[in-house]
């Protein structure tokens, strides 16, 4: 599994910050024809494959993957005031 995306060549500051992030260009690129002749380059990221199966339990999750619901979404938060 993984996360795709196509960035306009100009967007110098936005590569650095994918590639920050996991994301790897392959030298791949497209023409737009567009009215500004955009240039855009591939990007990818490959993604953990313990995320596959759902939220990991530090995100709410239960053993099985289904998030849980807070017993009374109305409730103020514990130690709240």
């Amino acid at each position: 599994l993984a996360v795709e995306l196509w960035s306009d060549a100009k967007f110098v500051t936005a590569h650095r910050f994918y590639e920050r992030r996991g994301y790897r260009r392959d030298g791949r690129t497209r023409e737009l024809h567009d009215a500004s002749d955009t240039l855009e380059y591939y990007f990818r990221r490959d993604l953990d494959c313990a995320t596959e199966e759902g939220a990991t339990e530090e995100e709410g999750a239960t053993e099985e993957g289904a998030t849980e619901e807070p017993a009374n979404p109305g409730a103020p938060a514990a130690g709240g005031g």
